[in-house]
């Protein structure tokens, strides 16, 4: 079999290209020599013919009824042969004997004709040759050895410039193909350490930055994607598990208490009541799971309709006033810009809910949730802040990840998933979540800021209604983080 750089593309294509060029010389080599050869015979075809006709006029001094001058003839001939030199070979005999001229006699040619010099056989001549009167013969013509030797000369530039294409070009494929396999073997030895679990394996860039870098840089940001996913899965799976066991336990402590001290109905019932309410806990956790993976995976941002998000968060607001009220709180409404967006009016819907549950559950009574949207360049930005004991800096970004519970969080209601939830819904938007302090200057709480494309007024297409609450699941306050 051929080495392996024989039988790749990136050897065939400068071989082929290198022969197709090769065959295309060849040819415009052979047209060049055939068009130099015909240009070069006409233009002494044209010169003899010249010569012929003013021979023959002198011969015949203008009248060809007149008087003959065979001198005056054969005098022209004489200076025509010293004025061009040894290139021309002319001859004017009288019955078969040589009169003047460097060629001998000869047997009359009428016409065009190539000939041997007999007195020097190397060389070719070609000329016209005419009869002036019956016995007076004439020939002139021109050496054609230069030009032979320029033609031969020619002929074998082609051939060394043909065989040269033809050794460079599968050479060229040869060292283009080890270059490229070495770098596509590069590539496959990183893709195959990634697929033995070693994650951290990176394809090697150079600094030429052609496109085999780009296809590096590439399939590096491609695998460092796959890493961060498989790490946040395996994360997942451990949180998962670290989670349900606590409920799963609590649920067979209470199944195991009602069968073996489960004396009366009412005890047997409050122990299935409970085993019930921690199933409740345990498929919402799952729920929370499944809408996650429902997001992360589902429709990008340009597919959403246009939405007002003016009316969503309106709606929002007035939707947990009263629950806000009723728990002591207080909901403040800031600045309110009418904003159009690409967007999901449920999933939006579900996002501020998450954050407007999220302050109600931690924090106390007589803390104010305050809500703005703001319209800045090509953004809109949904803020919703409290003056409650607020979140550290250095868990900030950590609230945002599943399952994550800050300590003073745990005695309160949820898994961690609120938050995570939040996250996902403003990254399927196109936009992204940030903690901060209050932008009102307040010295505790904390702001949370959700930022998504703005949709420009030129390019709105028309105005899709906003979606409902109607059927969403209202059950995430257990969820937040």
């Amino acid at each position: 079999m051929l080495p392996r750089f024989f039988r790749t593309e990136s050897f065939w294509l400068p071989a082929i290209f290198g022969i197709a060029f090769a065959l295309i010389i060849g040819l415009l080599g052979i047209v060049a020599i055939s068009f130099t050869q015909k240009a070069f015979h006409n233009f002494i075809q044209h010169r003899s013919e010249n010569t012929l006709a003013r021979l023959r006029a002198l011969y015949f001094e203008g009248d060809e009824a007149g008087p003959r001058s065979l001198e005056r003839a054969a005098r022209y001939l004489v200076g025509h042969q010293a004025s061009t030199g040894s290139t021309t070979h002319n001859l004017l005999q009288v019955h078969g004997k040589p009169l003047v001229g460097n060629l001998p006699a000869m047997t009359p040619l009428i016409g065009l004709h190539e000939i041997s010099n007999p007195l020097k056989p190397h060389v070719h001549v070609l000329g016209i040759g005419a009869e002036l009167d019956p016995g007076i013969y004439a020939f002139v013509g021109t050496d054609l050895t230069y030009f032979n030797q320029a033609q031969e000369q020619m002929r074998y530039a082609l051939m060394w410039v043909l065989g040269g294409i033809l050794i460079v070009a599968p050479l060229g494929g040869y060292l283009i193909a080890r270059r490229f396999l070495n770098r596509i073997d590069a590539i496959s030895q990183t893709c195959h350490a990634i697929m033995r679990g070693n994650l951290n394996d990176r394809v090697p860039i150079r600094t030429s930055h052609n496109e085999l870098d780009r296809l590096s840089e590439v399939v590096n940001a491609m695998l460092s994607r796959i890493s961060g996913l498989v790490v946040s899965l395996r994360q997942v799976s451990s949180d998962v598990a670290h989670d349900l066991r606590t409920p799963m336990v609590r649920l067979r402590l209470g199944i195991e208490k009602a069968l073996v001290g489960g004396t009366t109905p009412e005890e047997l019932r409050a122990e299935l009541q409970s085993a019930l309410v921690t199933s409740d806990e345990i498929l919402q956790m799952f729920d929370s799971l499944l809408r996650l993976s429902e997001i992360e995976g589902g429709q990008r941002p340009e597919s959403f309709p246009e939405i007002n998000l003016t009316e969503t968060v309106r709606k929002v607001s007035e939707f947990y006033r009263p629950v806000i009220e009723d728990g002591g709180r207080k909901l403040a409404i800031a600045t309110m810009q009418p904003c159009m967006v690409h967007g999901n009016g449920a999933l939006l819907f579900q996002l501020l809910s998450n954050l407007l549950e999220n302050s109600i559950i931690h924090t106390p009574r007589g803390t104010t949730i305050t809500i703005a949207l703001q319209a800045a360049q090509d953004e809109a930005a949904i803020m919703v802040r409290d003056d409650g004991a607020g979140i550290p800096p250095q868990e900030r970004e950590k609230v945002l990840q599943r399952f994550y519970r800050r300590d003073v969080s745990r005695t309160s209601p949820g898994h961690g998933l609120g938050l995570s939830l939040v996250a996902a819904i403003a990254a399927a938007h196109g936009g992204s979540v940030t903690i901060r302090d209050p932008s009102d200057g307040s010295p505790r709480g904390v702001e949370f800021v959700i930022t998504m494309p703005l949709l420009r007024a030129g390019s709105r297409k028309s105005d899709a209604p906003d979606a409902a609450p109607d059927g969403l699941s209202m059950g995430l306050a257990h969820s937040t983080g």
